[in-house]
C-alpha cells in the first residue's frame, strides 16, 4: 500500500516515537495507555504528513480507523522497524486491530485537540500552543476573571491565597496538557494545523 520511500519515513518516525515513551527491542510488554499514545501520536504524524496523509484523503470517514491501523501495521512488518521492537510489542499494537471502538476514539480526540481546543488555547493566533497560554487560560478562569471573578475577587485583584493558588494549578494542569496529552514531550509548546 505505501511507497518504499513513505514506509521508510513512516518507520523512522515511528521508531521516534518509541524511542520517546523508551520501548526498545528489549521491552516485551507496554501499558495500554502507552500503546493508545503511540498510535496517536501515529494518527497525528498520518494526518499531518502530506505524503502519508495521502494514503487516507478519500478513505471515508467510518473506514479511516481501519486503514491507518493496516498502515501501522504494514510498517510494523518493515525489517527497520523490527529491528527496534519485539515481537510482543508488535502484537500488541496489531490487537488495536480488533479495537476500532478504540482507534474511532483516537482519531476523534487527535481531530479535536488539533482543530477547535488548540485553536482556542492559541491566544496570539501564532499556530502554537504554549504552556504559558494555557496557564494564563486556567487561570482566568479559576478566577472567573470573564464574569465576577471568585468569591474574594475585586477590581483591583484577588487575595494573595487564590491566585497564588490558581497560578500554581494552571502551571500544574498546563504542563501535563501541552507534554502529556498533546504528546509536546520534552518542548513548550505543540504547533496547531492552521
Amino acid at each position: 500500500m505505501l511507497k518504499p520511500d513513505d514506509r521508510d519515513k513512516f518507520a523512522d518516525k515511528i521508531i521516534d516515537i518509541l524511542n520517546l515513551h523508551n520501548v526498545t527491542k528489549d521491552i516485551k510488554s507496554i501499558s495500554n495507555e502507552e500503546c493508545l499514545m503511540i498510535v496517536n501520536e501515529t494518527v497525528d504524524f498520518i494526518k499531518n504528513t502530506t505524503d502519508i496523509s495521502f494514503y487516507i484523503k478519500d478513505v471515508p470517514a467510518d473506514e479511516k480507523p481501519s486503514v491507518i491501523l493496516e498502515l501501522i501495521i504494514e510498517v510494523l512488518s518493515s525489517g527497520k522497524l523490527q529491528s527496534n521492537i519485539s515481537p510482543e510489542v508488535t502484537e500488541q499494537i496489531r490487537n488495536l486491530k480488533n479495537n476500532a471502538e478504540a482507534m474511532n476514539i483516537i482519531i476523534k480526540f487527535v481531530n479535536y485537540l488539533n482543530s477547535e481546543l488548540l485553536e482556542s488555547l492559541d491566544n496570539n493566533n501564532d499556530g502554537r500552543v504554549t504552556i504559558e497560554e494555557v496557564e494564563n487560560d486556567i487561570v482566568d478562569c479559576l478566577l472567573c476573571t470573564k464574569s465576577d471573578g471568585c468569591g474574594c475577587y475585586k477590581e483591583d485583584g484577588c487575595c494573595k491565597c487564590c491566585s497564588g493558588f490558581s497560578r500554581k494549578l494552571g502551571k500544574v494542569l498546563a504542563t501535563i496538557f501541552i507534554k502529556v496529552v498533546c504528546c509536546g514531550c520534552d518542548k513548550n509548546h505543540v504547533n496547531r494545523r492552521n
